[in-house]
């Protein structure tokens, strides 16, 4: 931690006047993080010690301003309900800094998931999840370099096609930027027709023609209901006379009609 953290905290403190402060990433703890601390100006205290040297997060209050109830507090995050004093209505707060392990994010995600249908109080979430929904919000880094020269790149070229290659490195690009700190599968409105990502027009296309196509479905197309049932019989001709019965049907233009002639034996 810089030398001039607790002057900077002092200074906002001074100019802002904030009641909760959240500080992540601390990089500290023990007797080190309590000398600090107890030079704050802040009465309400509440920490997350580091994992493996690393992150930590430290929630401040002043008691004059807010009542602070801290609920659960694990190493990703510290959830409490806060009443401010000057306000009668409670809501959540969720101080976060996320693993940069995908697999620990999702415990998070979970946890979150979880406190959502719990509660019903206002919420604010505050930190750093530590991840970016799309590769623009990365800036700097090594830029992602396909190996042209693997094994198994050149398995598959050679097996599968020139083609089928290139499909593969260019998932391979996608991947990582859309996801590059997990590198897993997130999904992605496609239009396979010019085989690129839609946009929002193409979008907004597809929506409705599902929903037209959901209501011609369900609410326009009705079921014709049964005909009545008619009790009919075949009645023999008289003696030397013949009967012909006759029928016929149109469907998509195309017409047929038919006739069956018998006399008093049905022949």
């Amino acid at each position: 931690m810089k030398p001039s953290f607790r002057s900077t905290i002092h200074d906002l403190t001074n100019f802002h006047s904030p009641g909760i402060m959240v500080v992540m990433e601390t990089c500290i703890s023990g007797s080190r993080a309590s000398e600090i601390l107890r030079t704050l100006p802040y009465d309400g205290i509440h920490t997350i010690d580091l994992v493996d040297y690393a992150r930590g997060i430290w929630l401040l209050w002043r008691g004059d301003m807010v009542d602070m109830d801290v609920l659960t507090a694990m190493e990703q995050e510290i959830l409490a309900i806060v009443k401010v004093l000057s306000s009668p209505s409670p809501w959540l707060l969720s101080s976060i800094y996320g693993s940069p392990r995908f697999e620990e994010r999702q415990i998070l995600w979970d946890n979150l998931c979880s406190v959502s249908l719990l509660h019903d109080l206002p919420w604010t979430i505050v930190g750093d999840y530590d991840d970016v929904i799309d590769g623009t919000e990365k800036l700097g880094g090594k830029p992602e370099v396909i190996d042209k020269g693997d094994s198994k790149l050149k398995k598959l070229r050679s097996v599968c096609g020139e083609e089928v290659y290139k499909t593969v490195v260019d998932a391979l690009l996608e991947l990582n930027d859309y996801n590059s700190s997990g590198r897993y599968v997130i999904p992605k409105l496609w239009n396979f027709n010019e085989r690129r990502k839609a946009n929002l027009k193409e979008l907004l296309k597809e929506c409705v023609a599902k929903a037209l196509e959901y209501h011609f479905l369900t609410v326009s197309s009705k079921v014709p209901s049964a005909r009545p049932r008619l009790n009919a019989k075949w009645d023999k001709p008289p003696p030397g006379w013949y009967k012909l019965n006759t029928d016929a049907s149109i469907i998509n233009c195309h017409t047929g009609a038919g006739g069956l002639l018998c006399d008093l034996s049905g022949t």
